[in-house]
């Protein structure tokens, strides 16, 4: 699935407001005709309300922004026994990387292996034309070893959780022509 922040207006439901579990009469845009919606709440989310959402959100930024060529990526580390002490998590789309999730182990930090991870992932990333890697971390996390790897804070969130921020983070990348 992919994970843009684009969103699309619906001039069918856009004056709509939204009242959970009641029925909202409305009219349909295409037949003029009075219908009813249902709002309902979901937790958790259902599958086919999660997969509508994603496939109208890839329709609309396919309309808006052309074709993404997604590719998500996941790089492992592994022990000789293949227990999994180390993964990156990442997607391409639009000439830039997002990188999801970064963790090691805890035994295994402080050794190199999330660097390693970065560079990898980086490497790919540049083979693939994306010209710039972004991401996100709290202030509890790693954000000084995203600045010593050349990212830097383009947007900050304070009090997310309460006495910290959330920060977002940008690096351009040198791609690398075939």
């Amino acid at each position: 699935m992919q994970l843009h922040n684009q969103y699309c207006n619906s001039t069918s439901i856009g004056k709509l407001q939204p009242s959970f579990n009641k029925s909202v009469p409305t009219v349909d845009a295409t037949t003029d005709r009075k219908d009813t919606l249902d709002f309902e709440m979901e937790t958790p989310a259902r599958n086919d309300s999660v997969e509508a959402a994603w496939q109208g959100l890839k329709d609309c930024n396919m309309q808006s922004a052309g074709a993404s060529d997604f590719v998500s990526f996941s790089i492992s580390i592994r022990t000789p026994r293949q227990r999994v002490v180390g993964v990156l998590l990442a997607e391409l789309y639009w000439g830039w990387m997002h990188i999801c999730i970064v963790w090691i182990h805890e035994e295994y930090r402080h050794q190199g292996l999330a660097r390693k991870l970065l560079q990898r992932a980086e490497l790919k990333a540049t083979e693939q034309q994306c010209h710039h890697a972004y991401l996100d971390t709290f202030s509890f996390q790693a954000t000084s070893f995203y600045k010593d790897l050349g990212y830097k804070i383009v947007g900050q969130l304070d009090d997310f959780p309460l006495g910290h921020q959330r920060f977002f983070m940008m690096k351009p990348l040198t791609v690398h022509n075939a």
